[in-house]
């Protein structure tokens, strides 16, 4: 093989490679929120809201994942007097959510808190899927 053609093909090839490694640019991220199953509130399905839109309810002991775009997002709950969770997601990217039921007056509600992955998987393994229906 010529050398100039040699030098063609290794240029191609790391290209082709680099190409492999690099998400696609329009690639979404998703996040996962997740319940564990606790009989204190375990009636309360709480709102979950992504930048401000209510995505689902999250019943007691279920998870569900939603696909979003890459970047900042803002999450809230039904819980009125707890501040929004702010994650920056990269593409491809999952991120774990727990909502943690909080007691008050009147009713409970739900905190939103994320959770490294490697200790969120085999929490959401043990759970029921939701659909992303509203139930």
């Amino acid at each position: 093989m010529r050398p100039h053609m040699l030098l063609a093909l290794c240029c191609l090839l790391s290209a082709v490679s680099f190409a492999q490694s690099e998400p696609p640019r329009d690639a979404k991220a998703t996040i996962i929120f997740f319940r564990e199953g606790h009989v204190a509130g375990s009636a309360l399905k709480p709102s979950v809201y992504v930048d401000g839109k209510e995505i689902n309810r999250l019943a007691n002991g279920r998870w569900f994942s939603v696909e979003v775009e890459p970047g900042k997002h803002n999450l809230g709950s039904s819980a009125k007097n707890e501040p929004a969770t702010v994650i920056d997601l990269a593409p491809s990217e999952t991120a774990y959510v727990e909502m943690v039921i909080t007691m008050g007056t009147w009713r409970g509600g739900g905190r939103l808190i994320t959770v490294d992955p490697g200790e969120a998987e085999p929490k959401v393994r043990k759970l029921k899927s939701m659909t992303n229906a509203k139930d």
